[in-house]
């Protein structure tokens, strides 16, 4: 605002400040207008959450851990699962057809076969 006072134009304020002419003009605008540089406040629903609750529940859940335990599998379940995968492997193209859900996410080839799991660190 100091050198559009001081006589210079809106383009060599620009260059000056390597940015372009029509933010130097809003900019000017928004001074004329308000007599502040702020952005003026957003329409629509306000925020549910305060900044300072918002800043605690990262906090205490931005981390991911590692998980340390997988799921026990007995051995006969192992046995089971291995005649399962036997049998089907020999009829893909009936397998194929088949859609198991349980309304998970799952992904085929995981990033990271330990798993992740989000706690709060205490």
């Amino acid at each position: 605002m100091a050198e559009l006072r001081a006589g210079k134009s809106q383009s060599q304020v620009a260059r000056n400040f390597g940015t372009s002419q029509g933010t130097v003009s809003k900019t000017k605008r928004r001074w004329e207008n308000h007599q502040d540089l702020r952005s003026r406040p957003r329409k629509g629903r306000p925020k549910k959450l305060s900044a300072l609750q918002i800043r605690r529940l990262h906090s205490h859940w931005r981390r991911k851990w590692r998980s340390r335990r997988r799921i026990f599998l007995s051995e006969e379940d192992a046995k089971e699962r291995l005649e399962h995968c036997q049998f089907w492997v020999h009829h893909l193209d009936d397998y194929i057809k088949i859609c198991f859900t349980d309304e998970v996410t799952v992904q085929n080839a995981p990033n990271n076969p330990d798993g992740w799991v989000f706690r709060r660190p205490d």
